[in-house]
């Protein structure tokens, strides 16, 4: 029998910052710095109710709009907030909650080809939840992914170029990590021929890297792919933390 726990109520905040889909990102970002918050609500009026339609926070700023010179008076809320906000009820079980958001995976899909291969590949997928329910897999572009991080779920794979060394090999691995839940998995491609620099088999290379970024290599496998030999690892966040 499982001990009382908190409910949602017992630990939420009742009255937070709100934005309306319309008003504009120098609004919200002036009621962020009031407040001392680093999210808004974003919310829609109904009957003297507000509902919740999805959240803005000062990093979808930075990234969404500083960062390409956009202007921030002619952008609203509902341009830049992540949208279908997961939603609990006041008088949920904590520990339900938490369950049912681990259940919940997102996966990174940076092209169509990348969005149609985690489509097969989820299809097939045998995940399953900590309460024992099959987890639900939502596949999003690679803006919603950066919404949605960090991650239960990263595939990944270096641009053409980007890594020219083994010790950008690493680099990056850390990145992928700090993408990811504590209990977190990782797919990755790497160049085969990276990991022959410094002599010693690729594989064996690869799975030093993981565990030196605290990640737990589950399998690694090489392959073919587009006359290019490369390797695919399987990881989890280690609780060990990085070696």
């Amino acid at each position: 029998m499982r001990a009382p726990t908190l409910l949602v109520k017992d630990i939420a905040v009742h009255t937070p910052a709100t934005a309306l889909a319309n008003e504009t990102i120098t609004t919200c970002a002036k009621r962020m710095h009031a407040e001392h918050v680093g999210c808004l609500i974003v919310v829609e009026k109904d009957d003297g109710s507000q509902f919740p339609i999805g959240m803005l926070t000062d990093r979808d700023i930075a990234i969404e709009v500083v960062a390409f010179g956009l202007d921030p008076n002619a952008l609203t809320a509902g341009d830049v907030m992540s949208e279908k906000p997961a939603v609990v009820e006041e008088d949920d079980d904590l520990l339900d909650v938490l369950a049912r958001r681990a259940a919940t995976v997102t996966l990174r899909a940076d092209t169509a080809e990348e969005r149609a291969a985690l489509q097969r590949w989820s299809a097939d997928a045998a995940a399953t939840a900590p309460d024992g329910g099959r987890a639900v897999f939502e596949i999003g572009s690679a803006r919603q992914a950066r919404h949605a991080a960090p991650f239960d779920v990263c595939i990944d794979a270096p641009r053409p170029g980007e890594l020219q060394a083994p010790v950008q090999v690493a680099a990056w691995l850390g990145r992928l990590r700090a993408t990811l839940l504590p209990h977190g998995l990782l797919w990755c491609v790497v160049p085969y021929e990276l990991l022959e620099q410094d002599g010693g088999a690729p594989p064996s290379r690869l799975r030093a890297l993981l565990v030196a970024q605290g990640l737990e290599c589950l399998t690694v496998a090489p392959l073919e792919a587009d006359g290019r030999h490369v390797l695919v690892a399987h990881a989890r966040v280690s609780k060990e933390g990085p070696a």
